[in-house]
């Protein structure tokens, strides 16, 4: 094990023995950890943007059966599913020297190979690749409106891979891993071929189970099925959600933000070669963020559904009662709610060392037909903890936002077509931006947070005066009249 434990100001940092049940009984641990990424290859419009209620739940399925791999993959390994966002699921396994997890993450990207392969037959999404680091990393287990428990890693290790990614590092059907402070890529299917995960297979399904009786066999040992209906609201502001799965989405009309910590990244890396007490720091600090983040939509007038931190990414859908009450709600209520989080959070994340939060927003227009929302959510249960999985175009264009024009502290960038149901004032803050491979972004538009702020005012105080108009009417008095300051002084 690596440095001794430490007592932050409330919750004890256990060591990695408990690791297994960390989200029931602790929210820090730190110890060495290997992180693996699984990426599907979702057809990211008709799938990870899909807005019928039909391709969301087949979306939801693809990773409702890639996250059950996986689950069953950590299991075997010493290790759990950490956070599911989307179409990636991120896997800690737990090691206690370095010599020996380099062959292990190889053998549990062979694994996950090979069980992806069995379990999607000749269906399934269009691929899939995994990227992977290790070094110590300390966890904090996420908390939100809705109870799900997430474990967020702060460490470089669990930086470096998802960046890699995002970068385009890793080809379909490839594993990169840096192993020994070196990054390599490798053929998943000559992974595959190896003894390791072959044996590893045969001791997985003894007796020709299948992956669906070996995860309900998994799940039996940390979860009651017959009450996880009974998952508990923390708040009235929680949209009820009750237990959806793929086969029963909780789908509704809303828009998506979706906010980044500015400096995270270096943030970690200088916590990661500083002290315990740098650690107990970090970990204190961004634990308060979550709870901060969980009480501004505990406190908002809106309803909100929560998704799980994303590292320093936090995720909000704003919902809506339905269809008229959503498209009345565009004109204003994203870019308010985008203010208010910076008036909320702003300050705190600069205090604890970060930059501030950058902003991207998108709604997911109004979709035709027998769809009941333009965002569909469902539940993926595995060892006792929920993952919520939001599918529809608001979740894929802000997170796109930030790939695409990256807005910086205090900037929201928001995506075209939705800056179009603006109200006018508002629409005048945006301005043209530029993306990594060109002059000017075709999709999004920014804005300062700070200018939005001033232009609502604007709004607010012509919504009163015209309410005001409204509500009192002129008096009209007979043209004989006098009016003075004595009662009845105009009548004769």
């Amino acid at each position: 094990m690596l440095a001794p434990t430490f007592t932050p100001t409330q919750n004890r940092l256990v060591e990695a023995a408990t690791f297994r049940s960390i989200s029931q009984t602790n929210p820090f641990w730190f110890g060495n950890l290997a992180h693996l990424y699984l990426e599907l290859r979702l057809n990211l419009d008709e799938l990870e943007g899909a807005e019928s209620s039909r391709k969301a739940q087949q979306a939801h399925e693809y990773i409702r059966k890639a996250a059950e791999v996986c689950h069953v993959v950590a299991g075997q390994l010493n290790g759990q599913v950490l956070e599911i966002h989307g179409r990636t699921i991120h896997i800690g396994l737990e090691y206690s020297s370095s010599a020996e997890i380099g062959e292990r993450m190889k053998e549990a990207s062979g694994l996950i190979h090979i069980l992806l392969g069995r379990t999607y037959g000749s269906g399934g999404p269009d691929g899939w690749r995994i990227a992977g680091d290790h070094a110590a990393t300390l966890t904090v287990t996420s908390e939100g409106i809705h109870q799900d428990t997430s474990l967020v890693s702060l460490s470089p290790a669990a930086n470096f891979p998802a960046k890699q990614l995002a970068r385009k590092k890793v080809p379909r059907w490839y594993a990169g891993l840096n192993l020994d402070q070196k990054w390599a890529v490798y053929s998943l299917d000559e992974l595959a071929e190896t003894c390791k995960s072959r044996k590893r297979v045969d001791e997985i399904f003894p007796g020709q189970r299948n992956l669906v009786q070996l995860v309900e066999a998994a799940n039996a040992q940390t979860i009651n099925f017959s009450s996880s209906k009974a998952i508990r609201q923390i708040s009235a502001q929680a949209a009820p959600l009750g237990n959806p799965g793929a086969n029963d989405l909780y789908s509704c009309y809303g828009f998506v933000l979706s906010m980044d910590l500015d400096g995270f990244t270096k943030r970690v890396a200088r916590a990661a070669v500083g002290s315990m007490d740098d650690k107990r720091k970090l970990a204190e600090d961004f634990l308060d963020i979550m709870r901060r983040a969980a009480a501004f939509a505990e406190r908002h007038p809106d309803t909100f559904i929560q998704f799980p931190f994303a590292g320093d990414n936090a995720i909000f859908a704003v919902t809506a009662e339905n269809l008229e009450d959503y498209k009345a709600r565009k004109k204003v209520t994203p870019v308010k709610t985008a203010v208010e989080w910076e008036q909320a959070m702003g300050d705190r994340a600069r205090d604890a060392g970060y930059g501030g939060w950058g902003q991207s927003l998108a709604g997911g227009g109004t979709p035709h037909g027998n769809s009941k929302g333009n965002l569909h959510v469902a539940g993926i249960l595995l060892g006792g903890r929920r993952f919520l999985i939001g599918i529809g175009p608001g979740m894929r264009h802000a997170r796109q936002g930030f790939v695409h024009v990256d807005p910086s502290p205090k900037e929201l960038a928001m995506y075209r077509p939705d800056i179009a149901d603006l109200h006018e004032r508002l629409k005048k803050e945006f301005y043209d931006c530029p993306t990594p491979l060109s002059d000017r972004s075709s999709n999004y538009k920014k804005a300062q947070l700070s200018n939005l702020s001033k232009a609502l005012s604007e709004v607010e105080a012509e919504r009163v005066r015209v309410v005001q108009s409204v509500a009192q009417p002129k008096i009209v008095l007979p043209s004989a009249a006098v009016i003075t300051h004595r009662p009845f002084g105009g009548l004769k």
